[in-house]
């Protein structure tokens, strides 16, 4: 496989500019390599953040056993974890968006897979397929 580099997004763009950090090359995979659908089962911690329907940034820090986020193949990843449905932003967020069904722009989220052990994270980011929350 060959990963085509994603270009930085506007914020990234924004953060480099305002850091004085130059824009070297891009590290964001265009699919879910084998290195970082292995570094996002075997995390235990995953950062996760959206865009509400104003694109105010939200991000949460999901945390869990091993394998609570883990490849489905064709570059899916689900995610199945206790959250705090009431007061975490990024649920709120999804819910509030019905999980991406139906809205008219693609609804973007970013991730990074935490493994604080081998001080090693992996930088994801895609659009939202579908989700559930139960209560």
């Amino acid at each position: 496989m060959v990963s085509i580099a994603m270009p930085w997004s506007d914020g990234e763009h924004r953060m480099h500019n305002l850091m004085n950090v130059p824009e070297g090359d891009n590290p964001t995979s265009s699919f879910l390599s084998p290195q970082a659908a292995y570094m996002t089962m075997a995390s235990p911690l995953m950062a996760i953040g959206v865009l509400d329907s104003e694109d105010h940034p939200w991000t949460s820090v999901w945390g869990g056993e091993n394998g609570f986020a883990r490849p489905l193949g064709g570059n899916l990843i689900g995610v199945r974890n206790g959250v705090d449905s009431k007061f975490d932003p990024v649920v709120e967020t999804l819910e509030k968006v019905n999980f991406g069904k139906g809205l008219k722009k693609k609804l973007m989220v970013s991730g990074l897979p935490i493994d604080l052990m081998n001080r090693r994270r992996v930088k994801l980011a895609g659009q939202i397929v579908g989700g559930k929350v139960d209560r």
